[in-house]
């Protein structure tokens, strides 16, 4: 912005005023000043690391698909056998049952009693 006040300092009021209503050469100036030409070339700069991290993404994207797939096969086999245990589990629970077995910690939830407890 220095640059600004100093380039603008030396003129009268009617070179400033005949300044803003010439658009091009307000322009001209404008683009010509250092602040303007290094903003330009961060710009450009980022704009080239972004197209750059795109194309790395794109790249990945195959990989990560083929990632989401394997987990979510692995968690429908994880639910699978989780529902055949509980399935399992209540099975043995009903069959304890009729075999009118108390003791039988499967079915039960522990208590601090329970885990205290040991076997005789």
């Amino acid at each position: 912005m220095a640059e600004f006040t100093d380039k603008f300092s030396s003129f009268t009021m009617t070179q400033l005023n005949e300044l803003l209503e010439d658009d091009e050469k307000l322009n001209s100036i404008v683009k010509e000043m250092n602040e303007m030409c290094e903003v330009q070339q961060v710009k450009e700069l980022t704009l080239v690391s972004n197209i750059s991290l795109a194309e790395q993404n794109l790249q990945l994207q195959p990989s990560l698909d083929l990632q989401k797939n394997q987990l979510t096969s692995r968690y429908r086999h994880l639910q699978e056998l989780y529902d055949n245990y509980q399935l399992r589990k209540s099975t043995l629970c009903k069959t304890a049952k009729q075999v009118h077995t108390t003791k039988s910690t499967l079915c039960k939830s522990p208590s601090k009693s329970t885990l205290d407890e040991t076997p005789s």
